[in-house]
């Protein structure tokens, strides 16, 4: 399997919805798509049995916090590759996926654009368009890495180490 899409929700039924319905509208098919849910109680349950047909594994438990949920995606992922859409994010169209895979990459990362919504209009910082990882690694020191567009070669992990749950915001 060339991929594995982690989505991490908490109470956020409707941007659930709309990350969902990004990813299974995709033409790319060679992923598994992995919800971990931090026992929501407002309806994101749901919404995952409405389209549970679609998601390889999904879990609804309490946990620590983002990275935990985070660290649980990757435990149970099996793609070569581990991608973080998380509730709410969507992928730009349809032909992302296929775009970013078709030409088989073995990278250890892969970076893409990142396109924000700014007063109802889609924005792209194409900060990291067309730059080799390696200056995207320094630039993660010198500033941040949005996940969105960031693909992480499993190896890294294997390699690394998880995310460190003791930390907030990046980690």
């Amino acid at each position: 399997m060339k991929l594995s899409i982690i989505t991490v929700n908490l109470n956020d039924k409707t941007g659930l919805e709309k990350t969902i319905k990004s990813v299974i509208s995709q033409s790319f098919s060679d992923f598994e798509f992995i919800i971990i849910d931090g026992e929501s109680t407002d309806g994101s349950i749901d919404i995952i049995n409405q389209y549970k047909s679609k998601i390889s594994y999904w879990v609804s438990e309490k946990d620590s916090g983002i990275y935990n949920a985070m660290n649980k995606g990757i435990r149970q992922a099996k793609g070569e590759y581990l991608y973080f859409l998380n509730s709410g994010d969507a992928l730009h169209n349809e032909n992302v996926l296929h775009d970013i895979f078709n030409d088989d990459p073995h990278e250890p990362f892969i970076c893409g654009n990142f396109y924000m919504e700014v007063r109802g209009k889609l924005e792209a910082d194409t900060s990291y368009k067309g730059r080799d990882w390696r200056f995207a690694i320094y630039d993660l020191f010198a500033g941040f890495l949005c996940h969105q567009a960031f693909f992480i070669h499993r190896s890294n992990f294997e390699k690394y180490g998880l995310y460190s749950e003791d930390l907030k915001v990046i980690s």
